[in-house]
């Protein structure tokens, strides 16, 4: 989850990434790691959705400091805006790491994850999606 205008990914949010996906990603080295990047409707910044997907992707893939080294040929991402795609909120995740406005909103800033085994197929409600090796991912680094 994400402040309020906001595409830092949390020191919760890196400790969901750097802890739980290395667990998958050891059972099943092949696996996909896809990020849908989504904000809520009475945000401002532009393309806040891309960018907290952006900056998920840094966190897993940049391979140096605290960062994992998931190859970005095995990242997916996509951004679906203010439409939460039928993705529901799991509201145990780093609900009280953020400044929120109403409940609702805020549980509309944050980037869901999905680890698909090898030979699993990406979430329905993933469209668009982009492999992390197309985007600017790297030029990011391991964000601080």
């Amino acid at each position: 989850m994400f402040s309020q205008n906001d595409a830092r990914v949390n020191n919760c949010g890196k400790r969901i990434l750097l802890e739980q996906l290395p667990a998958y990603t050891a059972r099943d080295g092949s696996g996909t790691v896809v990020l849908l990047g989504q904000h809520s409707s009475d945000e401002t910044a532009a393309n806040l959705d891309e960018h907290r997907a952006l900056n998920a992707a840094a966190v897993i893939t940049a391979g140096s400091g605290v960062c994992l080294s998931i190859p970005k040929s095995q990242v997916q991402l996509g951004w679906s805006g203010a439409d939460q795609s039928g993705v529901n909120f799991e509201s145990g995740f780093c609900s009280s790491s953020v400044r929120a406005g109403s409940s609702t909103a805020a549980e509309m800033r944050r980037v869901s994850v999905w680890f698909v085994p090898s030979g699993g197929q990406v979430p329905a409600s993933v469209t668009k999606h982009q492999d992390a090796a197309s985007l600017p991912v790297e030029a990011l680094g391991c964000p601080k």
